[in-house]
C-alpha cells in the first residue's frame, strides 16, 4: 500500500486516474510506467529523473535505485511518442466542452539551456491546464522557432475534437502572417489586439505596445473590480481596450 504524498493525494488514486485516461491507447505496461512516473512527479521536489524516481520510491515504498531506473527507462523509450500521449490527453481535457481558450507561449529554462513552446487551456480557477508542448535546446533554437510553433499548432489542430470552438491566444504576429492570408479584422497600426479566423481556430494576438483594458469582472474575490485577481480568470463585461 502506497503512502499519501505531501499534497494528500493517494498514489493509488493517481494511478487509477492515469490508467483510466490512457488505458487502451498504448501498451498496458507502458501505461503502468507512465502512471508510476506521474506518482513520482506528485511527490518529487524537482523535475529531474533522480528526483522523480526518489518520489516514486517514497510514495510506493520502493527501492530508490530501482525506481530511478524505471523512470529513466520510460523517458528514454523511443516508443513513447509525446504526440500519441497528447492525442489522448487533449480530447480528454476538452471533453464536454463546446468552446475553449488556449494560450500559446514560450517559456525559457535558462539553467537547463532549454525553451518550451506550450499550449495551455485557460481556466476560470486561476491555473491553466497544459495540453501539448515541445521542448528544444536553446542552442538549436536559432532559426527553428517558427518550425516549432508550426509543429505544436498543427498537431494541436489535428487532435482537438471537431465540435470544440477554439480561440487561440498568442503574442507572435508571425503566427498570424504564416497561418492566414485573410484580412485583419480592424487593422489600424496602433490597434492593441488583432483577430483572425484561421483553420477553424479563432486567433487573438497582442501587439507589443502598452494596452489599457477596462471593464467589470465577475471575480468572486473582488466583485465589481476592473480586473480579476491573480487567482481568477474569466471574461470582462463591457470591455474596452486602448493604447497608452
Amino acid at each position: 500500500m502506497g503512502r499519501s504524498n505531501k499534497h494528500g493525494i493517494p498514489p493509488e488514486l493517481v494511478q487509477q486516474f492515469v490508467m483510466g485516461v490512457f488505458e487502451g491507447s498504448m501498451h498496458s505496461k507502458r501505461v503502468e510506467s507512465l502512471s508510476n512516473a506521474v506518482v513520482g512527479v506528485t511527490q518529487a521536489s524537482a523535475l529531474s529523473v533522480q528526483a522523480i524516481g526518489h518520489g516514486l520510491a517514497v510514495a510506493l515504498d520502493k527501492n530508490s535505485k530501482h525506481a530511478i531506473k524505471q523512470v529513466d527507462r520510460l523517458l528514454s523509450n523511443a516508443r513513447l511518442d509525446p504526440w500519441q500521449v497528447f492525442g489522448v490527453w487533449v480530447p480528454y481535457v476538452l471533453s464536454g466542452r463546446t468552446e475553449a481558450i488556449i494560450a500559446l507561449d514560450w517559456t525559457e529554462f535558462a539553467k537547463d539551456g532549454q525553451s518550451t513552446c506550450a499550449a495551455h487551456l485557460v481556466t476560470t480557477h486561476g491555473r491553466s491546464t497544459a495540453l501539448a508542448w515541445k521542448t528544444v535546446e536553446k542552442s538549436q533554437l536559432r532559426g527553428q522557432q517558427t518550425a516549432v510553433e508550426d509543429e505544436v499548432i498543427d498537431h494541436l489542430h489535428r487532435i482537438i475534437p471537431p465540435d470544440v470552438e477554439v480561440t487561440l491566444l498568442a503574442e507572435s504576429m508571425r503566427l498570424l502572417r504564416r497561418w492566414s492570408s485573410s484580412t485583419l479584422v480592424g487593422s489600424p497600426s496602433r490597434r492593441p489586439f488583432v483577430t483572425r479566423k484561421i483553420c477553424a481556430l479563432a486567433w487573438v494576438c497582442r501587439r507589443r505596445i502598452s494596452v489599457i483594458v477596462d471593464g467589470v469582472t465577475d471575480c468572486c474575490c473582488c466583485p465589481q473590480s476592473p480586473m480579476p485577481c491573480s487567482r481568477c480568470s474569466g471574461p470582462l463585461r463591457n470591455p474596452s481596450a486602448s493604447t497608452a
